[in-house]
């Protein structure tokens, strides 16, 4: 049974989103590499060893874990999808938050966020440091997030294979990675009603 069809289920069960999206995100089984535990473990355990977290506080979200991108309705895809990884780890945010800090010099210079389309995407990284979710695609240069993103680029290349590349955000707690992807679950809802 897709995972569509788990999550219809339980919502005629009066689920909460919340709920589903645990056991979805936390428990399920990861679609995309069913039949594939050593690689999974291997992914998992470099985070782990290189990131210094818990393997257990490595979680997989997007269309690898749930075999669909719900928000394209489109199938997971090993040469178009990505591997989107969720660390949850208090300490690992924390950390990334006083990086932040000192890259801005106590958010004065606010010079090295990216702009996109002339507009700095500072705001958006506030934006979700509100929701516990740390993305370091948004903060801003500094020697920590080149290291974070030639680690992942290393690791995308050594799985092409099986994925387009590897993503990884920060979340402070497991209650606002929950709440991040219980909006999946709103939109599987919000789709059945058409």
């Amino acid at each position: 049974m897709s995972y569509r069809h788990r999550i219809h289920a339980r919502l005629k069960n009066r689920d909460s989103p919340e709920k589903i999206a645990l056991g979805v995100y936390v428990v399920y089984q990861t679609v995309a590499m069913k039949g594939l535990d050593e690689m999974k473990f291997d992914i998992l355990h470099q985070i782990s060893e290189h990131h210094k977290v818990d393997i257990n506080h490595i979680l997989i979200a997007g269309s690898a874990q749930t075999g669909e991108s719900f928000h394209n309705e489109t199938l997971f895809n090993p040469k178009t999808s990505d591997l989107d990884i969720a660390i949850v780890d208090a300490g690992l945010y924390e950390k990334c938050l006083q990086i932040t800090h000192m890259a801005t010099r106590d958010y004065s210079d606010l010079s090295g966020f990216q702009r996109k389309e002339g507009i700095s995407v500072y705001t958006d990284f506030l934006i979700n440091l509100g929701r516990g979710f740390f993305r370091p695609d948004l903060m801003p240069t500094c020697t920590f997030k080149n290291q974070w993103f030639d680690f992942f680029q290393t690791s995308s290349k050594k799985y092409q294979s099986n994925f387009e590349s590897i993503n990884c955000g920060v979340y402070s707690s497991l209650h606002f990675f929950q709440m991040k992807q219980s909006n999946n679950i709103e939109i599987v809802k919000t789709q059945s009603r058409r």
